[in-house]
């Protein structure tokens, strides 16, 4: 009997201890009730009925850096999954007569007056008697509104051709936010689609480092020994290169005459 009630009495001892350590690191945390000192000691640690989800949600949502970066992130991501709805002109017309076009400018005003409808004036291309370079400017006796959700240039999304965007021109004409390139390619939606290619990109990159250093860090673990020393030597071998001028020296050496997807998946490698 004295053995058992020993026993008894040692396990409500660790019991007791493990409650007070809960207790300190659960202190902190909104929505949890720590146990209170006169509690015996058969009385678990108290927790309000908000799920453990909601109580992190809430704790992040404090943080309004991050808070804002999650929403921005979302947009992003809104923005690259709908890109050519987003995308004013088709990303690949070229149009060698809008050749490097500065940005339309939108205007609520001008000199006509106020007007509640956004719209940009026609751009008129001449050059300079002096050094012959192109110049724009823009044409204020006239008025190109914008319009939202309208019909342009068709696309092919998730199987399915469509030919709705965001805005376009009440005439017809193409609207360069952002100006064009030497081809006359619009460059906001060229930035828009490249974004795109740019979120697989990351995701490929991290999906094939987590994959690589987890099969790493099991085998090294596995095995121990001689095989764990040596191949933390080598994974610190590589991560004592410079990333940068590596990366620089590793593009250099991708053939010109490959396809895009084959420097597509290259590109994901060496980053990776």
């Amino acid at each position: 009997m004295t053995s058992k009630s020993s026993n008894s009495s040692a396990e409500k001892s660790k019991y007791k201890h493990f409650v007070q350590l809960a207790s300190v690191f659960l202190a902190g945390l909104p929505g949890i009730a720590s146990p209170k000192q006169n509690s015996s000691m058969d009385d678990e640690p108290s927790m309000s009925g908000e799920a453990y989800y909601a109580l992190v949600w809430r704790r992040f949502k404090r943080n309004r850096l991050a808070y804002f970066g999650v929403w921005l992130l979302a947009g992003l991501v809104l923005l690259i999954v709908f890109a050519p709805f987003f995308s004013p002109v088709d990303p690949m017309a070229r149009n060698g007569d809008d050749a490097f076009t500065p940005p339309n400018s939108v205007h609520f005003y001008s000199q006509e007056g106020f007007s509640l409808r956004p719209f940009v004036h026609p751009l008129i291309e001449d050059f300079d008697p002096v050094t012959y370079q192109p110049i724009w400017t823009p044409d204020t006796s006239k008025r190109n509104y914008l319009q939202f959700f309208v019909e342009g240039w068709k696309y092919q999304w998730m199987g399915m051709s469509m030919d709705s965007h965001l805005l376009a021109l009440d005439n017809g004409e193409p609207l360069y936010l952002a100006g064009t390139d030497r081809f006359g390619r619009d460059l906001l939606s060229r930035m828009i689609h490249g974004a795109r290619l740019t979120l697989i990109l990351a995701l490929l990159v991290v999906t094939i480092s987590v994959t690589i250093g987890t099969l790493v860090g099991i085998t090294s673990g596995y095995f121990g020994g001689r095989t764990d020393h040596w191949m933390q030597r080598v994974t610190e071998l590589f991560l004592a290169f410079p990333e940068l001028p590596l990366f620089l020296a590793l593009i250099t050496i991708l053939p010109t005459t490959a396809t895009p997807m084959t420097l597509f998946f290259l590109m994901a490698g060496i980053l990776s």
